[in-house]
């Protein structure tokens, strides 16, 4: 019995080492594993690597240690209920994959975002945390914290139903199948992801305080352009990369204005909404910039060769508002400063 342990603990680690390579490798991050298309921590793909690891490893673990010990090491079955587990587990996380794109699309601005760079880092606690809206990161979703303790318990609860099975069974020999579980076990899985995806369906409204998925498709497109400004050439550079670059731009949006540019840094000027840029630098012309769009969402980025002096001075005028016959129409009626010290 000792082999199968040894096995099972031996391809467990193996497992998690190749899941936090992966992770390292694409988002910089040991768990960025659990990291989803909007930077964001997320608790579906936490789960189902869970059970992959548990479940998977298990599986290398008998196989293996049949074969130690000069059994069929595939005269094993995978009970029903186990299977199932893992259907309820990837079927949960496709769902909820499936759920994000359509409101990345749709809901761009109300949908949180992470980035790699400070002050948007993706934390551990918003696998726990409401993703949309006004409130997004502010409160906890119930649904994401049910579901996790609900995980958590299982899946503790089936490893130890796993050890005094295989123990019991005397040799690796006897050892015909993975564990199984009553269907009680399933149903509370089954409930508990249900209740889960049930959450995702409401669509908050509301800009979150933080970056949002339009931002951050604008701000990646920023960090192309601010590999070009360092010198880089951007097609070089990998996506995660880009993200290094975003330390050359200052990004500036009604939930996150910022009062300086420092000396050789970029400025973005970021909305939601389509717009002209009118700015100026100090007592110098007015200009006119017309915003890009990147993602659904819209950007003006000034080079640091154009923050030429002290101040620099800006409003908006939003395009959708103009009015036929009202050239005042549209105009945000303010001007927002920020500072630009250039070197003396």
């Amino acid at each position: 019995m000792g082999a199968i342990f040894a096995w099972w603990a031996g391809s467990a680690v193996v497992i998690v080492i190749l899941a936090e390579l992966v992770g390292r490798r694409t988002t910089n991050r040991w768990l960025g594993i659990a990291i989803d298309s909007r930077g964001r921590y997320s608790l579906s793909q936490l789960q189902l690597a869970l059970w992959t690891v548990v479940i998977l490893s298990l599986v290398a673990g008998i196989f293996f240690g049949r074969l130690w010990h000069g059994a069929d090491p595939l005269a094993f079955t995978i009970p029903a209920q186990v299977l199932g587990l893992l259907g309820i587990s990837a079927g949960s996380s496709v769902t909820a994959i499936a759920a994000k794109v359509q409101k990345n699309t749709t809901h761009s601005t109300s949908v949180a975002a992470s980035a790699p760079v400070d002050p948007w880092k993706p934390k551990l606690i918003q696998i726990f945390l409401q993703e949309e809206g006004t409130y997004a990161d502010q409160v906890v979703d119930i649904t994401k914290f049910q579901n996790f303790i609900i995980t958590i318990v299982l899946v503790v609860g089936y490893v130890v139903l796993a050890v005094n099975a295989i123990h019991s069974a005397g040799t690796a020999a006897q050892v015909t199948a993975l564990p199984t579980f009553s269907g009680t076990f399933l149903i509370l899985l089954g409930i508990s992801h249900a209740a889960y995806l049930a959450g995702k369906v409401p669509s908050p409204t509301g800009q979150p305080a933080g970056l949002t998925v339009a931002a951050r498709r604008t701000l990646t497109s920023i960090t192309t352009r601010a590999a070009s400004l360092s010198g880089d050439p951007a097609t070089a550079l990998k996506p995660k990369e880009l993200w290094q670059h975003a330390q050359s731009v200052v990004t500036w949006s009604d939930n996150h204005p910022v009062a300086t540019v420092p000396a050789g840094k970029a400025l973005a000027v970021v909305s939601p909404d389509r717009f002209l840029l009118h700015w100026k630098i100090d007592d110098q012309p007015w200009n006119d910039e017309k915003a890009a769009v990147s993602g659904g969402a819209y950007a003006v980025v000034l080079d640091p060769d154009q923050l030429t002096g002290a101040t620099l001075t800006f409003t908006r005028c939003y395009l959708d508002q103009v009015k036929a016959g009202d050239p005042a129409s549209g105009w945000e009626g303010q001007d927002h400063i920020v500072q630009t010290p250039r070197p003396a």
